[in-house]
This record gives C-alpha cells, structure tokens and sequence, in this order.
C-alpha cells in the first residue's frame, strides 16, 4: 500500500537529484564523460585535474598531455 509507493517515489526523486549533482568531465583520450568523483584514473597537468574512463586512457595523457590538451580560449 501506501508505505511502498512513498518509498518508490523518494527512490526516483533521489536518482533525478542524484543526475544534477553529478560534475561530468571529459576524458581528454577518447571523449567519454566521466564522473568526477568516480573517475577510474585522474592525473594532473599544468595545475589542472584531467578524469579518464579508464587507466589507459590515463597512461596515454601521461605519456603526452601537450597532444591531448586543446587550449581553451575566452
């Protein structure tokens, strides 16, 4: 009854909050987003914090950061 419906709607209004709190990065290797704060491998370049899918993606960066990294102009 009316337990398991409140129960099933504070669910799904946990997951839509859960969708907007979540800071999406781009792996810089292959273009997927990534959960910041689940991201598989991060490293850091030049004072910036770069979030990879996976750790090969990672070890690619690593190897050559300056060939992955497009400059970002205001």
């Amino acid at each position: 009854g009316y337990q398991a419906d409140d129960e099933a709607n504070a669910g799904s209004r946990m997951k839509a909050n859960w969708y907007k709190e979540v800071e999406m990065a781009k792996d810089p290797i292959c273009g997927m987003d990534v959960d910041e704060k689940n991201a598989p491998a991060t490293s850091n370049y030049k004072g910036k914090t770069y979030y990879f899918c996976v750790k090969a993606c990672k070890e690619r960066f690593d190897k050559s950061p300056e060939k992955f990294i497009k400059e970002e102009k205001k």
